[in-house]
């Protein structure tokens, strides 16, 4: 479910604005932290997004558990998505460790696709870490049972404050919502620090168990 959250939250290149589609990506920086239930498991997750790099940024709260395809990542890592760049890594400010994961990268241009070409319908409104938002199932082309509908609530620049899963309790929904420019440092890729063909090589071995969709909490 974070995946879904994480790729939804950043997943349009470009602007999708319709009287009878959601807006997506965000029209403008933002900051927000997702309480997130998966299988019984309860975490939080923080997510910010930089409208000048269509980037984004995803990292565990501190203490919780961060992961990618159930493989730990080391604490104090952070994962981007660079739209623009059509590229995703994971970074450990603490070491410099930084892992190249292009099947991420690739997941994130299918999930643009699939979006762009899902059914909308559009549900009613609600109110989420108090800002109003509206609710759209979300039909992907290719589901079901490859992909199931979801339910997301989305402000009306676009952010994502909730999203559900159809048929599960696999959920997200933002906490706390921060808008403001973002450190565009964060978002990029670090000149020192283990990268190269050994990042590279890392990053694949990583990145091949986000095939089938399976993700933990850095996403």
């Amino acid at each position: 479910m974070a995946v879904s959250v994480l790729l939804l939250f950043g997943n349009a290149a470009r602007p999708v604005a319709a009287q009878d589609r959601p807006v997506f990506p965000p029209s403008r920086d933002v900051a927000v932290t997702y309480r997130v239930e998966r299988d019984s498991q309860h975490l939080r997750i923080r997510l910010a997004w930089s409208s000048v790099l269509r980037a984004l940024r995803a990292e565990a709260e501190p203490g919780e558990p961060a992961s990618i395809g159930g493989i730990p990542l080391p604490p104090g890592s952070r994962v981007i998505i660079n739209q623009a760049a059509g590229r995703a890594f994971a970074v450990q400010d603490s070491t410099g460790l930084t892992l190249d994961l292009p099947q991420l990268a690739s997941r994130a241009e299918e999930s643009e696709r699939e979006l762009l070409s899902a059914q909308a319908r559009r549900e009613g409104v609600d109110r989420v870490a108090g800002l109003p938002c509206t609710v759209w199932r979300l039909l992907p082309r290719s589901a079901p049972p490859k992909r199931r509908p979801i339910r997301v609530c989305v402000t009306s620049d676009g952010v994502p404050l909730r999203a559900q899963e159809e048929g599960s309790r696999n959920t997200a929904e933002a906490v706390s919502v921060r808008y403001g420019l973002q450190d565009q440092a964060l978002f990029r890729r670090p000149q020192d620090g283990l990268g190269g063909e050994a990042g590279r090589a890392l990053g694949r071995v990583l990145g091949n168990f986000l095939q089938g969709g399976q993700t933990g909490s850095s996403r």
